[in-house]
């Protein structure tokens, strides 16, 4: 299974809740995860690139933060439409602490396709699960009880 490197973007269901085509959303999505891999490959000028708000953020804060993230994946649970792309709500697979933890987050990112850029919203749930040793997107959506955690807890702020 890997646990670093660039995250695998899933969509949980098409259309989406709010009844957008997954399509749709793709290139919001994408751009998402950029800045998840960015984050997980402590890549600060790129994190910082992608999301404006954190300009003024430094490494040694970046690191505070994200510094035991070895790789993020991005779960799509639904999107609005919103300027030039959508308002995500994702569920991020973060594979901590060199693989011996993955944690869910639900965040609420809004995503342009056009700039590249993610403004992250504050104010969601958070932290949804954690388990004790490394897992993939994929096997959190095989897990019955952590894809209905992913679906029911992460939920629009």
């Amino acid at each position: 299974m890997i646990t670093s490197g660039p995250g695998s973007p899933q969509v949980l269901d098409d259309p989406l809740p709010s009844g957008a085509a997954a399509d749709a959303v793709t290139p919001s999505l994408d751009v998402a995860q950029q800045l998840a891999d960015a984050l997980a490959n402590d890549d600060w000028p790129t994190a910082r690139r992608i999301d404006a708000g954190t300009v003024n953020l430094t490494d040694q804060q970046y690191a505070a933060g994200y510094g035991t993230l070895d790789r993020a994946s991005l779960m799509l649970v639904d999107a609005r439409p919103e300027g030039a792309g959508y308002r995500l709500l994702v569920v991020s697979v973060a594979n901590e602490r060199s693989a011996s933890r993955t944690t869910l987050y639900c965040l609420e990112w809004t995503a342009d396709p056009d700039r590249g850029t993610v403004v992250q919203h504050t104010g969601v749930v958070g932290q949804i699960a954690q388990v004790p040793y490394a897992m993939s997107p994929e096997q959190v959506r095989a897990d019955p009880g952590l894809d209905s955690t992913a679906r029911t807890r992460c939920t629009w702020s």
